[in-house]
């Protein structure tokens, strides 16, 4: 098939599991391109697709727009399949625009059912894409419920569940130089991703000082960008006196230094106060680490309760601690948890995601 996948930001979430998806598709000698942001952070990683750099933020590009609808001219790709979250108007436009161009068929992931900050122009941008493509795809099947309850023009049929896979799984792992600023001889837990208030934070921070009494060397590791005032968690952190237990780093590390960060740790925590799924859970199970995570959205999807983790009620600070003092401190519990993430996990294959997608695609185009 030809296959142009569509993605604007260029990094992070949302880009590396494009990226993935791309590389593994092409191993299955579908013809795929890529179109994404100028200089997208997988440049330096083999990169198997045909790239096109069209996209830089809301600076336009007349002529990068130009040399893609030249591709797709060219091309005449069957599926065209954008990724997305933000901006379900620019996607719209998008697809308006290339249809003009060639007779593709339009083909959705929605990372989130919904931006999770609403602009006035949304709703009806919402659904107006989903209306409109043939197909969605969701990671969950708890985002699969929460489509097809707001949005009731949306049928079952017209929906596909393909959990998430580790996005880090292109970066070889052996590649991180990054010293490691951590103690030795702790028992790391592991914060990771996107630093905002439903990641829930704070409330590990708070349950951090419980889970210190019973687990001595116990250390709590931060890594995230923040998209909110870390002024609260500073002065939380040392209200609590555990600074010298802790290491922040609320910055976007490069993709070479995640495996590091991943192998360093003991477990890793996901405490969400709101959310629907995270592939840091998978990013967590590729390395071999058991994770204590709220049970929300799609997360007991594949989290084996007391087998790969322990979910938690989200925003319990004492259930929290108990989790996470019960995983480390329990030196039987945490190795079958390793040994059952090593055997038998939920966690998808990239082979896994491309072949789904190309069933779908398949399907779509076999009703022409």
């Amino acid at each position: 098939m030809r296959i142009l996948l569509i993605e604007l930001g260029g990094y992070a979430g949302t880009f590396q599991y494009t990226h993935n998806l791309a590389n593994a598709l092409v191993k299955r000698n579908h013809e795929v391109a890529l179109a994404t942001a100028i200089d997208f952070e997988t440049k330096r990683f083999p990169v198997h697709y045909h790239a096109l750099e069209v996209f830089d933020k809301i600076k336009p590009h007349p002529l990068r727009i130009f040399n893609l609808i030249r591709y797709v001219k060219k091309t005449n790709p069957e599926i065209i399949h954008i990724q997305g979250h933000l901006h379900p108007t620019s996607y719209l436009i998008l697809w308006k625009v290339l249809k003009l161009f060639c007779s593709a068929h339009f083909v959705y992931t929605a990372q989130d059912i919904e931006p999770k900050k609403l602009k006035r122009h949304h709703p009806w941008s919402l659904n107006k894409l989903y209306k409109t493509t043939e197909h969605i795809f969701v990671n969950a099947h708890q985002n699969e419920t929460m489509l097809l309850e707001k949005f009731t023009h949306v049928t079952k049929k017209k929906v596909t569940v393909i959990p998430l896979a580790d996005l880090t799984a292109f970066v070889p792992k052996q590649n991180s130089t990054r010293p490691s600023a951590l103690p030795e001889n702790k028992k790391v837990i592991l914060f990771f991703g996107n630093i905002e208030p439903r990641k829930g934070l704070l409330p590990l921070i708070q349950a951090f000082p419980l889970v210190k009494k019973s687990i001595s060397n116990a250390f709590l590791h931060i890594v995230g960008k923040p998209f909110t005032d870390m002024t609260p968690y500073k002065d939380e952190i040392k209200k609590l006196g555990i600074d010298g237990d802790l290491l922040l780093e609320d910055e976007y590390l490069p993709m070479e230094d995640l495996p590091c960060v991943f192998e360093k740790c003991k477990i890793v925590a996901l405490p969400y106060t709101q959310g629907w799924n995270s592939a840091v859970i998978a990013t967590a199970y590729s390395h071999h680490k058991p994770v204590v995570v709220s049970d929300i959205g799609g997360f007991h999807e594949v989290v084996n309760q007391g087998e790969t983790g322990i979910l938690v009620p989200p925003g319990d600070i004492t259930a929290l601690a108990d989790a996470i003092i019960k995983m480390l401190g329990d030196e039987t519990l945490y190795n079958n948890m390793i040994r059952e993430i090593t055997s038998h996990t939920k966690l998808h294959s990239w082979d896994e995601v491309a072949k789904k997608s190309e069933f779908v695609y398949q399907q779509v185009l076999d009703k022409t």
